[in-house]
């Protein structure tokens, strides 16, 4: 039961309703990023594409962080103990750099559709985290959701394209259709 009031739907009925547009703006904006990813990544390598995004993002940050006057050393002290460092280690190159890395990476292989569609397994991970870190089984709800994720992907790789993409007479798959102009999920030749 959530906290705040003693009725649990009221109180998850305020949660959506307040975190509702941030969550709509995250799933909007997580999936230009990696439509719009699709072209750089058959130019240049992936993790060059990452960091590049991560560069300019990184921009307002810290203006912001300039401007909210966030630079009194108190709180930059993380810095001085160990364990502060190998959290941060841990959160920018693990968690961030190498899986914005394989993102691009798989945009590159892939579509963006694929791409985003896997994306779905985080909640069925972060429910199997759970319960194998602190022994919290899932609940009835997230067991549920869970195996309709496992069947819509079942179904979404099961579902075959009809027509390869093809250039001559040769069908093209990852890498050498995005460089070829051509995409595996949307096809740039003319159909006459």
């Amino acid at each position: 039961r959530a906290a705040g009031s003693g009725n649990a739907f009221v109180d998850d009925w305020d949660a959506w309703r307040l975190a509702g547009p941030y969550l709509a703006v995250h799933i909007i904006a997580s999936a230009m990023y990696i439509v719009l990813h699709k072209r750089p990544c058959s130019t240049y390598p992936p993790i060059f594409v990452a960091a590049s995004s991560f560069l300019i993002a990184s921009l307002p940050l810290c203006l912001a962080t300039v401007v909210s006057g966030s630079l009194h050393h108190i709180h930059w002290s993380v810095f001085n103990t160990t364990p502060g460092v190998v959290v941060i280690f841990y959160a920018a190159v693990l968690t961030t750099a190498f899986n914005y890395g394989l993102v691009a990476w798989a945009t590159r292989e892939t579509s963006p559709t694929t791409v985003t569609s896997f994306q779905t397994l985080q909640p069925l991970f972060a429910a199997l985290l759970l319960w194998f870190v602190y022994g919290t089984l899932p609940s009835q709800g997230q067991a549920v959701g869970s195996l309709q994720i496992v069947i819509g992907l079942f179904l979404f790789t099961a579902a075959r394209p009809s027509e390869p993409t093809t250039v001559g007479s040769e069908p093209l798959q990852g890498r050498e259709a995005a460089v070829s102009g051509c995409s595996t999920a949307y096809s740039s030749t003319d159909s006459a």
